[in-house]
This record gives structure tokens, sequence and C-alpha cells, in this order.
């Protein structure tokens, strides 16, 4: 269980994004370059102070697979572990 939480540090970032410093910012930047292949953005750095954040997120159409995927890896890891630990005959 400790592995997992080591490995979901993204997921651990956005939790302490929204418990300790409210929401993300309301606003993203676009590319309005006809032609430009820039999506929006949002500060990849979010659990720095609003005034330090870099708007390097980029929010493409498989932007949060990486996440998905430790994510899935994750619960998968835990729901084993928790079911190891509950097997056991204390």
């Amino acid at each position: 269980m400790a592995q997992v939480e080591n490995d979901m540090s993204f997921i651990n970032d956005m939790r302490r994004v929204l418990f300790h410093r409210g929401s993300p910012p309301r606003q993203s930047f676009l590319s309005n370059v006809p032609g430009a292949d820039q999506p929006s953005t949002i500060p990849a750095n979010m659990t720095e102070p609003a005034d330090a954040w870099d708007y390097a997120f980029k929010l493409a159409p498989d932007c949060l697979v990486p996440s998905e995927r430790v994510l899935d890896t994750s619960v998968r890891v835990l729901v084993v572990a928790a079911a190891d630990f509950a097997s056991l005959n204390l």
C-alpha cells in the first residue's frame, strides 16, 4: 500500500490542490493563431502559489491517460493488498 502511495504523485498533487488551495484556475490559455496546433493550457504546478503557476499542462484529448493508467493500476494493487490483509489469521 505504501508503494502505491508513492506512485500516485499526480493524484496526491491534485488532492492537495483541491483540498488545500481551493479549485484549479478558472482560466486557461488558448492559442488563437490560425493553423497553430496549440491546445488550451492550465498550470502544471498547481501546488505552487498562484503567482508561480506555469501554464504548461496541455488540455489535449489524451492529457489524462497517463494519470488514468496510474490510478487504474494503483486501485488494483490497493484492492489486492487489502484483500491479502483481510485474509490474515491474526
